[in-house]
């Protein structure tokens, strides 16, 4: 049986995450988000079981999704990673581009969706021939 891919999902804000999580499993995907304490797939929690990442630039916290994305590269170093934003300076922009797409939560989270999606589905293994 083939191993689900897993998305990081790290969108600083429980609504976002639960917004983005929802859409994915919905796709048939598993999610990990480091910042829930009930996180019922927290058995994920190893960074080379993640598929791609998913950042938020701007984050409520004092940490830094571009050192957490180069963190994470430092076991995966062909980890695919985007980041969302609501407000992130132009120096912040332009660092996060230099490791992955960038998408505005106001109007382009359909995008960051879509791009975890695709990454999530190009992770799994080819299907069998049928018969």
């Amino acid at each position: 049986m083939p191993r689900i891919p897993v998305v990081y999902v790290a969108a600083g804000t429980r609504a976002i995450e639960t917004t983005i999580a929802q859409k994915l499993r919905a796709d048939g995907l598993r999610v990990y988000t480091p910042e829930w304490e009930s996180d019922v797939e927290g058995d994920t929690a190893s960074i080379s079981a993640f598929c791609c990442a998913l950042l938020h630039l701007d984050r409520l916290d004092s940490t830094d999704a571009i050192d957490d994305a180069e963190l994470m590269r430092l076991t995966q170093p062909t980890l695919p990673v985007a980041f969302i934003h609501s407000h992130a300076t132009e120096t912040l922009l332009r660092r996060a581009r230099v490791l992955g797409p960038v998408f505005r939560i106001s109007d382009e989270l359909a995008g960051a969706f879509a791009w975890a999606s695709a990454n999530a589905k190009r992770s799994l293994p080819p299907m069998a021939p049928a018969g």
